[in-house]
């Protein structure tokens, strides 16, 4: 009975020892296993290339090692790629394209610098639009805030002043009261003849009716400039000439 029992045990003992060493001999197995695997390799492109999801290619928009978009990297609108450098074919709205050195660029616009998205004409829109102040438009173009002498805003632009749109508030010269001919002259209508019954008052320029009080006499029309009659010492305008009023 004591022999059978100390081999039990002695089977117990050893099977214990095998458990172990087996489980110790998996484990040695995992580690090299882990350090004889491959070893990870980092991916990597030749040149001027864009790296994306493992895919060395180049695009427009997706261009060069920085992967740049060309249709909006650099303040672009479109743009294509050429050896993993963007080339710019339009600008983003409120930029003109210009030349630095070889390379297109664009620009932010300016009132004195202001450009359209695909050209490289560039205008002073004070000489342009004969403007004082204004802006540069998103597509490029010039919009006038205010002219210079002898011009007004029509629309954003400045024109030249006329006879039939003169001055800031584009007066027509020739809806004026007795109006025959006359100027625009610093953004003022200004008379040079009237029509009979009227004369030129030289203080303002205008046609005024001269059958009117002692400031203003005259209806000869055409050049004639009003008289001012000396209503002080009793004189007065009648039919268009200054009289004396009887005593």
């Amino acid at each position: 009975m004591k022999t059978q029992w100390m081999r039990h045990q002695y089977l117990f003992v050893f099977g214990i020892v095998l458990l172990t060493l087996g489980f110790a001999g998996c484990e040695g197995d995992l580690s090299e296993s882990e350090d004889e695997g491959p070893e990870k390799q980092r991916f990597e492109c030749e040149g001027n290339v864009c790296l994306r999801n493992n895919e060395c290619r180049n695009a427009d928009e997706r261009c060069g090692t920085g992967c740049l978009n060309c249709n909006t990297a650099n303040n672009a609108r479109e743009g294509v790629c050429k050896d993993g450098i963007c080339e710019i074919t339009a600008c983003a709205n409120y930029y003109h394209m210009a030349m630095e050195g070889a390379d297109i660029v664009c620009k932010l616009n300016s009132f004195e610098s202001c450009g359209k998205r695909r050209e490289f004409n560039i205008v002073d829109c004070r000489d342009e639009i004969n403007a004082v102040n204004g802006l540069c438009g998103s597509s490029g173009e010039c919009i006038a805030t205010s002219c210079k002498d002898r011009y007004h805003i029509v629309v954003g632009k400045c024109e030249e002043d006329t006879v039939h749109a003169c001055g800031l508030t584009t007066n027509d010269c020739t809806k004026l009261p007795g109006w025959a001919e006359g100027v625009c002259d610093d953004r003022q209508c200004i008379a040079t003849q009237c029509q009979k019954g009227f004369c030129i008052d030289d203080r303002t320029g205008r046609c005024v009716n001269g059958r009117g009080d002692g400031n203003a006499c005259g209806t000869e029309g055409g050049e004639q400039v009003c008289q001012r009659c000396d209503v002080e010492n009793d004189w007065w305008c009648e039919n268009g000439q200054c009289v004396r009023c009887p005593l």
